[in-house]
């Protein structure tokens, strides 16, 4: 089989998932299931694509944004780690382990002064998206739930069942606000290679963390793969969250070799005219 006829069945592939999707997400809204205003949020179209959903932005990374950014566990800091086959769901926490929450590293508390802004979008706060899925046709993957609670500083970042959760913070931004089953839909195949990239931002306005303390924690939960026979499931590797490191990003391999070069010939045209 040749590679056009490789790519020709994949693609075809992918765009069938798609549209099986699309016309389940249609079905429930037409029985009621999902409540009114539910969306299908698709980053799967190319690098770039920039969705806006209640208030926050959800964003394909492109090659640029991918400066001074590197992923895969152990070079980023993820602050949420899920992994289950099939469904997958976790938040944040100091407690261990929480739902599928996988190695306590990558699993901690952070707080509202953690949070760093988008170098795009300098309004909204900015949380990193590393998914690891299989390539080929079994690339998709759904989010189903997307929820940020801020808990005062005084209950503390060790939290360590979901009803707990919903007990303690505020809820300030849901993927469901209106009690629907909106869902996000992500491709591996965008930027695949475990540790290669970030595949994708998703971002929530500063405002709304106005009025809490700086030292009060953030609380991120989601849900990832096939719920009620809908999306996508979650096969492979582990789906994580992470905050962009403060300061300037370090310049890669090549541009170091051109610096140095650099200063090696400065430093001979000085001894040059010390000779002279």
């Amino acid at each position: 089989m040749t590679l056009e006829t490789t790519l020709f069945f994949r693609k075809g592939w992918i765009l069938l998932n798609k549209l099986l999707l699309y016309g389940l997400c249609a079905t429930m809204l037409l029985v009621g299931a999902s409540g009114a205003g539910a969306a299908l949020i698709d980053l799967t179209p190319g690098r770039g694509t920039v969705i806006t959903h209640n208030q926050a932005k959800f964003m394909e990374f492109t090659e640029a944004m991918q400066t001074g950014v590197s992923s895969g566990t152990g070079v980023i800091e993820p602050f949420l780690t899920i992994q289950k086959n099939t469904l997958e769901r976790g938040f944040n926490s100091d407690a261990f382990p929480v739902l599928n929450a996988t190695r306590p590293a990558w699993n901690r508390s952070i707080q509202i002064s953690d949070l760093v802004t988008s170098p795009d979008l300098p309004t909204y706060y900015e949380f990193l998206l590393d998914i690891n899925e299989p390539a080929g046709k079994k690339s998709l993957i759904t989010q189903h739930a997307l929820q940020v609670y801020v808990v005062p500083n005084s209950i503390g970042g060790a939290i360590a069942t979901y009803t707990a959760l919903q007990k303690s913070g505020t809820k300030i931004w849901d993927l469901d606000s209106n009690n629907e089953d909106s869902q996000v839909l992500y491709d591996y195949n965008l930027w695949k290679g475990s540790g290669q990239n970030i595949d994708a931002a998703f971002m929530l306005p500063t405002l709304l963390f106005s009025g809490y303390s700086l030292n009060d924690y953030v609380y991120l939960y989601t849900q990832f793969g096939t719920l009620n026979h809908l999306g996508f499931p979650s096969q492979a590797g582990f789906e994580e969250y992470a905050l962009r490191e403060r300061g300037a990003p370090v310049p890669e391999p090549a541009t170091m070799l051109l610096l140095g070069c650099g200063l090696i010939g400065l430093a001979g045209f000085g001894r040059k005219k010390l000779i002279k």
